[in-house]
């Protein structure tokens, strides 16, 4: 097998376990005084082998990686139950309301016609001791927004800007992420989002109109506009995104199932993120022994 030139192979020997390394490693800056280059950040073969780890007595590094590994289990299994959940929801969504020829009493309005608030956020001045925090284009990762990347801002903002449960966020900027769609699961106060991203909210039905918004993310990916630095999706084009809308007896009964997943995994994120801070903050004390094992 053949290695890429933009990867190091490290092969730990036996007095090493292999666990201790990969979580050392993972460690805020433990590498990143190694890394040289201004725009591209890479790491010479050099300047590897120069690194310094620590290396307490074997038997600690196991009892380290012991517990972490342990919440690393415990992250793992949520984030498989939700995939499951997400993977769940988007088939009840295709078989029940994705068709080819349309029935009668369907309905294919544009997303802006449905929608009760259809906007870009703010532009923030950051503070790292403000009151709010500001969602951007980082925190919205395949279907959950992920609060871990938020930033704060001191600035007061339009109380509809805020972040509420079952809002859908689409990111508007920029090439790799542009047209990534995502859901707010979850309350969270004094949070709204940059400029960099869409929000939106509708009356009724939230869970079953963020499903067709994500049913579309390929096109949404497609119409963007600008020089290549500077790529939009102009809020037009996400206004104009027509949507198949069932008979309301039909539309309910889907909006109620897709609740239902939409609550089970609002359930889980928080768990799951509590778990990842949880481990996050004992992993720099176990390894420097502040916290003996």
């Amino acid at each position: 097998m053949k290695i890429q030139k933009a990867l190091h192979r490290v092969r730990v020997h036996d007095g090493l376990d292999y666990r201790y390394w990969f979580l050392w490693s993972g460690k805020r800056d433990a590498l990143g005084q190694y890394f040289t280059g201004a725009t591209i950040k890479h790491m010479p073969s050099q300047k590897l082998k120069e690194v310094l780890i620590d290396k307490p007595p074997f038997e600690i590094q196991k009892r380290t990686a012991d517990i972490l590994s342990a919440y690393g289990n415990l992250i793992e299994n949520d984030q498989k139950q939700i995939k499951l959940l997400e993977e769940a929801a988007q088939r009840l969504y295709k078989e029940w309301l994705v068709v080819n020829d349309i029935p009668e009493g369907w309905e294919w309005p544009n997303l802006g016609d449905v929608t009760s608030v259809l906007r870009r956020g703010v532009s923030p001045k950051y503070d790292n001791s403000g009151k709010y925090l500001v969602i951007s284009q980082k925190c919205i990762h395949q279907s959950i927004m992920d609060i871990n990347e938020v930033r704060r801002e001191s600035n007061e903002y339009a109380p509809e800007l805020n972040m509420q449960d079952k809002d859908t966020v689409i990111c508007s900027t920029g090439t790799g992420t542009l047209g990534r769609v995502g859901q707010v699961f979850g309350v969270y106060p004094d949070t709204t989002f940059d400029s960099h991203v869409t929000l939106v909210r509708t009356e009724r039905y939230s869970n079953f109109f963020y499903q067709a918004i994500k049913h579309q993310k390929d096109f949404l990916m497609g119409m963007e506009r600008g020089s290549t630095n500077q790529q939009e999706l102009y809020r037009g084009v996400i206004e104009g995104l027509q949507l198949l809308i069932s008979p309301q007896e039909t539309l309910n009964k889907a909006e109620n199932m897709l609740s239902e997943i939409h609550d089970k995994i609002t359930t889980l994120n928080p768990q799951m993120g509590l778990l990842v801070e949880v481990r996050d903050r004992l992993l720099p004390k176990l390894m420097s022994g502040e916290i003996e094992v």
